[in-house]
């Protein structure tokens, strides 16, 4: 679980000890081969998200419920989120497969099949989205001074394909964009745009024009 206990001086010596970085691996290791040492077996759902991605592959096992091994919509395993106070999502003849669709979420979309969508997310007609975690945004528009009017929202635009991506919070994807990694690359480096083990993704406040291509 990450969780660990120490008595204060036990804490200190080992760090004036051992100054490697990696506390799990290095730290517990040096602890463990001096004594005194104790594990708990945690028997509940755990995941190590140490890397795009487990990430990744975490967020959408939510989406297959009786594979995920963490059940959500059972009484007797509540979680807990802070509230929104948002409205539910609102979608109009899109075909969903097997989603998350959070609150708040304005979905035109052709389809979204086995993706998790984010709060106040906006996706717009024509588009298409799989195998995708899109985290949403923490507002609708962004802050404006002296009554300017921004005009383009957080969206995903018109006619996009989208697959295999994260994308974090406050993008604008604009229209006729596609996303799919079509040379199969496992690392790229792009302006606000990268692929890490072969997924995009796509970096909090980036602005992707139309008809761009990955």
């Amino acid at each position: 679980m990450g969780i660990y206990v120490f008595k204060r001086e036990a804490l200190t010596e080992l760090l004036n000890q051992d100054q490697r970085e990696d506390f799990g691996y290095h730290l517990i290791s040096t602890a463990v081969k001096k004594g005194k040492t104790f594990a708990f077996v945690y028997h509940g759902y755990w995941e190590d998200i140490g890397t795009v991605a487990s990430y990744y592959e975490a967020n959408l096992i939510m989406t297959e419920n009786s594979l995920s091994g963490l059940n959500t919509y059972d009484e007797r395993n509540p979680i807990y989120t802070r509230p929104t106070f948002l409205p539910g999502p609102k979608i109009e003849s899109t075909k969903i497969i097997q989603s998350i669709v959070c609150e708040g979420s304005i979905i035109e979309a052709e389809e979204i099949s086995h993706c998790v969508i984010g709060l106040r997310s906006h996706i717009r007609r024509g588009t298409i989205m799989r195998d995708t975690v899109m985290m949403g945004n923490h507002f609708y528009m962004p802050p404006t001074k002296e009554g300017k009017k921004i005009e383009e929202d957080f969206t995903v635009g018109e006619n996009c394909l989208i697959e295999k991506a994260i994308i974090d919070e406050h993008v604008r994807i604009g229209n006729r964009v596609k996303l799919i990694n079509k040379q199969k690359l496992k690392h790229f480096d792009g302006e606000g745009i990268f692929i890490r083990d072969g997924i995009i993704i796509i970096t909090a406040g980036t602005c992707i024009p139309d008809d761009f291509e990955l």
